[in-house]
């Protein structure tokens, strides 16, 4: 598999405006989130693999870096998902969901509402 890279382009904005404005919707009931362009798309001049990395941001760090049996939990689902050799990236993200929910549950900065609109995106 090669990697592409290629010249900055002002469509990269446009494309994220567009993906935020529909993720955002989504997250209407999840008053914590915020939503940024992140990556080398994210910096204007800057060549890089026409790929837009966006993260959804709610408060997941600060409990990992409070809580050793969730980070430990993270850690041991990660490990087990990355240990099949025919995993995708997909069913990798996919498969963080369930501790990853238990870690945005213990935050405490999150309604009930918030973490079912969660679990919705996630496929839950």
């Amino acid at each position: 598999m090669s990697i592409e890279v290629v010249d900055w382009s002002p469509r990269w904005a446009e494309q994220f405006d567009e993906l935020a404005a529909v993720l955002r919707t989504a997250l209407a009931g999840v008053a914590s989130a915020r939503v940024e362009h992140v990556g080398s798309t994210s910096v204007l001049g800057l060549a890089a693999k026409p790929v837009l990395d966006v993260d959804v941001i709610v408060a997941v760090r600060d409990v990992l870096r409070s809580r050793d049996d969730l980070r430990e939990a993270y850690a041991a689902v990660k490990r087990a998902l990355a240990a099949d050799p025919g995993m995708d990236i997909d069913t990798y993200l996919a498969g963080k969901s369930a501790v990853l929910q238990q870690v945005l549950e213990a935050s405490g900065r999150m309604t009930p509402e918030e973490l079912d609109a969660i679990r919705r995106l996630n496929g839950g």
